[in-house]
């Protein structure tokens, strides 16, 4: 281990529960795909359809594995309850985050229909 990787971080209540509403408006997602994509472009197109009110980043974690901060719980509601999304033909899966698990690790097995 690093020094950095030694350091003890303490977090404060408030830390813990700012970040706790953030990954709440959080979802992770996949498109279900072996196929080259552009990321780029998905993510161009998915705000352009969403049309979230306040707003989403999307930021890519790793080859096809996304996780898309919305920043009001009525845009996350509306892209999980108006969905399934697709793009270039090919479904997003989408998750819920709990802030518990690994990204990388977690399974995406079925569509929310």
């Amino acid at each position: 281990m690093t020094k950095e990787e030694e350091e003890i971080i303490v977090c404060d209540e408030e830390d813990t529960s700012e970040k706790a509403e953030q990954v709440a408006l959080c979802l992770l997602g996949k498109l279900n795909t072996t196929n080259y994509f552009n990321p780029g472009a998905m993510k161009m197109v998915l705000k352009d359809i969403w049309k979230p009110s306040h707003g989403v980043v999307i930021k890519e974690l790793e080859k096809n594995l996304f996780v898309f901060q919305f920043f009001a719980q009525s845009d996350k509601k509306f892209v999980l309850n108006e969905g399934p999304w697709s793009f270039d033909g090919h479904i997003l899966l989408l998750k819920q985050m709990t802030g518990l698990e690994q990204p990388s690790e977690v399974e995406f097995t079925t569509a929310q229909l």
